[in-house]
């Protein structure tokens, strides 16, 4: 039976990107545990591969690209003449009753704007401040401190592209039916379980209140912040570059000249330059190996 249903999902996956470009990134690809990203058609052929979220926003950079997540350095590595991409992924697990903050009355700092693509930086913020959501999605995420809650503008990208991200997750359920915790965005009004917290303080009252989306009409709702409701994980990373390379991690200065390469499970690979890469093959698929 699950034979069948895959070669469904593969006949579907196919018509689906039958226009993109060989290793291209689009909305709706997979993100796995390892830091590579791969369409659904890669990922079913991939038995290795657990996934972990779905693209809802690829941005191009330019030029220069040696992959970081938010907030972290960039080396000095001279001329890169590659195009680098940044890579927005919402992870599937989602977090149920949880409350934006435990009490009313104090203004948690986090940057109040409905047009900047700020989590990472909300999230940080919110957990620094003693928010239950960050807590929760930091401490049970797969990806740990990397992971943070989308900020309104982001759940705004979320929602533009709501029908490729929910038939993304869909597809990854139907594949893996015993990871329960996995879920698409709630739009059933019926259910009524349709909003989720943003990073984001409200602007009307931000000691008070905070934005929660409304995935059901894409709505954004002033909501008291000791509500307890869904929230969910997204995580930022770069790709590309020069020699069609990403390096996925994060590079922090040890101090003496050399670097530190984190990897998105947090692993320590030591030295300049070095960790997990993602390289893109000719047969146009990304594939994980190490760069020493």
């Amino acid at each position: 039976m699950k034979q069948l249903l895959i070669f469904f999902i593969s006949l579907w996956c196919m018509g689906m990107h039958a226009e993109e470009g060989k290793g291209t990134i689009e909305i709706g690809d997979v993100l796995c545990e390892d830091g590579s990203i791969m369409s659904l058609i890669d990922y079913i052929g991939e038995k290795d591969a657990v996934a972990a979220g779905v693209v809802f926003r690829v941005q191009s950079n330019g030029g220069i690209g040696f992959t970081v997540l938010p907030d972290t350095p960039q080396p000095t590595r001279g001329t890169d003449s590659g195009t680098s991409y940044t890579v927005w992924a919402v992870l599937l697990e989602e977090f149920n009753d949880v409350a934006f903050s435990n009490s009313l009355g104090r203004y948690l700092g986090t940057d109040r704007s409905l047009t900047t693509l700020n989590g990472y930086e909300n999230t940080q913020i919110l957990y620094q401040n003693g928010s239950p959501m960050a807590e929760k999605v930091i401490n049970e995420s797969i990806f740990g401190s990397q992971a943070f809650i989308p900020s309104a503008y982001e759940y705004i990208q979320i929602y533009n592209k709501l029908r490729d991200i929910n038939n993304s997750i869909r597809i990854l359920k139907a594949l893996h039916p015993e990871r329960l915790e996995w879920q698409d965005f709630h739009t059933d009004e019926e259910s009524g379980l349709y909003f989720y917290w943003t990073s984001t303080e409200s602007d009307y009252d931000p000691t008070r209140q905070a934005w929660v989306y409304n995935m059901k009409d894409g709505a954004l709702n002033s909501t008291p912040k000791t509500f307890v409701l869904r929230c969910r994980a997204a995580i930022k990373l770069k790709v590309g570059g020069n020699d069609d390379t990403s390096h996925v991690g994060i590079i922090e200065n040890s101090g003496d000249g050399t670097t530190i390469f984190y990897d998105l499970r947090g692993n320590i690979v030591n030295g300049s330059y070095r960790g997990i890469v993602i390289v893109r093959c000719q047969d146009g698929k990304y594939r994980k190996t190490i760069r020493k």
